[in-house]
């Protein structure tokens, strides 16, 4: 049997059960609007991962010069001045004399 308007889901957290159900929906509409929905929860969520990584990277680069945390975190040294970058984007406007301090402020070497 076919799935119709009133067979529900399979429960959260089993995607691939989930995205197969979704593909034997039959009306088309409700198709879209299923995956639309849907795809609006993960855009969020890895909206938010995405921020949380950054921060994580902020975070190291506090104690650490971006190198060192880049190594620490196993990517490129670009990679981690990238997050840096996000994090520092994200972040709200410091009152005047509480910037964040950069690794070229910690003593990294010009």
């Amino acid at each position: 049997m076919s799935p119709g308007r009133d067979e529900k889901p399979p429960a959260p957290g089993d995607n691939e059960a989930f995205l197969a159900w979704l593909e034997t929906v039959p009306d088309p509409e409700r198709r879209y609007s299923i995956a639309t929905s849907r795809l609006e929860e993960y855009q969020e969520m890895v909206s938010r991962l995405s921020a949380l990584r950054a921060g994580a990277v902020a975070d190291a680069s506090e104690e650490d010069s971006v190198s060192s945390v880049a190594r620490r975190f196993g990517v490129s040294r670009q990679r981690a001045y990238q997050l840096l970058q996000e994090a520092k984007s994200r972040e709200p406007a410091a009152p005047e004399g509480k910037k964040r301090r950069t690794s070229r402020q910690k003593g990294r070497k010009k």
